[in-house]
């Protein structure tokens, strides 16, 4: 992944930076998928009324 950012040429992107960005996402960022996992899904609230309500159901009846 290192490789790949430097070649964005950002000026702020170097190895240590990029490496910091990494460890700050596993330490603050990434605990956080397991914590919101049981979290009902989002749902698209665009379009007619019955379309959001079919949605919102089988979003909450995803399986466990």
């Amino acid at each position: 992944m290192v490789p790949r950012k430097l070649e964005r040429g950002r000026p702020d992107d170097t190895e240590d930076v990029i490496r910091h960005r990494q460890r700050v996402y596993e330490r603050h960022t990434a605990p956080l998928l397991d914590h919101y996992a049981d979290t009902p899904p989002a749902v698209q609230a665009v379009g007619p009324v019955d379309e959001i309500a079919e949605r919102a159901l089988k979003g909450l009846a995803r399986p466990a």
